[in-house]
């Protein structure tokens, strides 16, 4: 089911990624780590982030392989975390899992 949530979100997003190179690695915390054009997408910075960044590490703990989930939503250029956190929840409710009080409301 995660990959075809991961397939489904990589299809909404192409069109933003095909102009950038990206890449996905192991992290240090076993989580990973997305990149484009070379750079670290997470943590985001900008309008919404810190909002996002709350979510998505509370959302963590409830769904522990949300985080590439999570870098996804602001692979785009330029970041949108407002259109992230939308995508994130609804990623969340897709998978019925509730979305953390952090995310804001529901």
């Amino acid at each position: 089911m995660q990959k075809k949530m991961v397939f489904l979100l990589v299809i909404l997003l192409l069109p933003q990624l095909a102009l950038a190179q990206v890449s996905i690695s192991p992290g240090s915390d076993s989580n990973p780590v997305l990149t484009t054009n070379g750079k670290k997408v997470w943590p985001p910075v900008g309008p919404g982030c810190e909002q996002l960044v709350k979510c998505c590490e509370a959302g963590q703990k409830v769904e522990s392989t949300s985080s590439l989930m999570c870098q996804m939503t602001v692979a785009t250029s330029p970041v949108d975390c407002v259109q992230g956190l939308k995508t994130y929840k609804t990623y969340l409710s897709e998978r019925k899992i509730s979305a953390p009080v952090e995310c804001g409301n529901h």
